[in-house]
């Protein structure tokens, strides 16, 4: 009996002790699964959503961008480029309904189009949409693709195209030769100096560029002459004209004793001095040039019966709009026939207009002032006429530049005599020629002016000419 009642004793604390273990067990269980039921409904509770949208405005390389966040928060722009990392760009804060609308520059934000893009708003991402193809207007044209400018000088180029807006230069790639600013559609360039190109390049705000090349150089075509090859018999002239786009000069020339050129505004005056050759380049602003070739003569053999050349007046004056006749006298003979008399040199074009016919020279007043007008003949026998125009004529002033001795010939030579004579230190025909009668000229004069009397016009000499160097001076 005793037994029996132990076994039962026994049976109830095993079944006590497994009731208690099955409702530790159950806690535990049900803790687990309410655990991980509140794990899952967290984990897929639905994050906050954005979107984005891109569209192209306007002409320009403007997008529209609209994105949908959370309200109030920052809106950063990525583009996705094959093989970098994708770069953010602060573009805006989303309004308190969670919207942010604005309008952007694809050139600023160096978004170019079919580009994949997506905002991200609180480290949460959009998906990714189509940068937009840009409209970038037309092509950029102008109205002169190679222009031609001279130093000094300035030009208008005309801009079409583009976004037709607010154009620009971009480059210069020689600022130095070229100046070029822009208003509106106008493309001002300025020859600045030397000889040389510049390529210039003009964008619009849709960032369409295209490059114009400006020349510094000649303009308006080449330089030409009315005659390129001249043949003349010793002391006769020509005229030779020029076309061009003026501020001309010579470049280079060679035969210099042969013949006299000079320059008067378009005109190319050419005086054979002696028999031979000679040849001048002609170049106007800019550097192109054209070259005149020189034949001279000598036909002394045919000329007899030689005789000063002298004229029934020497200093005329006549009034503004005036002809005076003068007779030419004396001269050379060819072949028993009185030569031809021409007009060899004018000092002044714009004061009066010479002309002869057969042993007459006639002159025309223009204007106030005085000319020196220098006769000759085939044989090189010449003589001087200064014709004063008006009651108070303006007499010219002259600048001595050369060194000048027995040998030279030339303007400058002409003007020297007819200052020498107007002072009363030469008597000679005044006709361009530095002969032994001119030396002897400036030697008396030197020693008036307590210079020394080498004959020659040199530095010193030339410093007191230039100060007394007006025709009509006297002592």
């Amino acid at each position: 009996m005793l037994m029996l009642r132990r076994t039962r004793l026994i049976l109830i604390n095993l079944l006590n002790i497994l009731m208690n273990t099955y409702t530790k067990i159950s806690l535990v269980v049900a803790s687990l699964f309410v655990v991980g039921f509140t794990s899952v409904a967290y984990a897929i509770m639905p994050l906050p959503s954005v979107t984005l949208s891109a569209t192209s405005i306007g002409t320009g390389d403007s997008v529209q961008i609209v994105v949908t966040a959370v309200a109030n928060s920052s809106v950063a722009l990525y583009s996705v480029v094959s093989g970098s990392i994708p770069q953010g760009s602060y573009v805006g804060t989303t309004n308190s309904n969670g919207y942010l609308t604005t309008t952007i520059s694809s050139a600023t934000y160096g978004i170019t189009s079919n580009t994949l893009v997506y905002a991200v708003v609180n480290n949460v991402s959009s998906p990714t949409v189509v940068w937009p193809s840009i409209n970038q207007g037309t092509a950029i044209t102008f109205s002169q693709t190679n222009p031609t400018i001279s130093v000094g000088q300035s030009t208008t180029v005309y801009i079409y195209g583009g976004s037709g807006t607010n154009y620009y230069i971009s480059s210069n790639s020689n600022s130095n030769i070229v100046q070029a600013t822009i208003a509106g559609s106008s493309l001002s360039l300025y020859g600045v100096s030397s000889n040389g190109s510049a390529v210039i390049a003009v964008c619009s705000s849709s960032t369409v560029c295209a490059s114009i090349t400006a020349t510094v150089g000649y303009s308006g075509g080449v330089i030409t002459l009315s005659q390129t090859s001249v043949s003349l018999v010793q002391g006769q002239s020509t005229t030779v004209s020029i076309t061009g786009n003026g501020g001309y000069y010579f470049s280079n020339y060679t035969g210099q004793s042969i013949a006299t050129v000079s320059i008067s505004g378009n005109n190319l005056i050419i005086y054979a001095n002696s028999y031979g050759s000679a040849n001048v380049s002609v170049c106007q602003a800019g550097g192109q040039c054209a070259v005149v070739y020189i034949s001279v003569t000598n036909n002394n053999q045919y000329y007899t019966n030689t005789s000063l050349l002298t004229f029934s007046q020497d200093n005329p004056t006549i009034s503004i709009g005036q002809s005076m006749t003068i007779s030419i006298l004396g001269g050379s003979y060819y072949g028993g026939y009185t030569n031809t008399y021409r007009v060899a040199y004018n000092s002044d074009l714009t004061t009066v207009q010479p002309s002869i016919g057969g042993n007459t020279l006639t002159i025309y007043g223009i204007k106030n002032g005085v000319a020196v007008l220098v006769i000759c003949d085939l044989n090189n026998n010449c003589g001087a006429v200064s014709a004063t125009v008006g009651s108070n004529p303006v007499y010219p002033v002259y600048t001595f530049t050369s060194f000048l001795t027995v040998g030279s010939s030339g303007a400058e030579v002409i003007a020297l005599q007819q200052l020498l004579t107007d002072q009363g230190y030469y008597g000679g025909a005044i006709a361009g020629h530095y002969g032994y009668v001119t030396a002897a000229a400036v030697r008396r004069y030197q020693a008036a002016n307590g210079l020394m009397q080498t004959g020659n016009v040199g530095p010193s000499t030339r410093n007191v000419l230039n100060s007394q160097g007006s025709l009509g001076l006297q002592e």
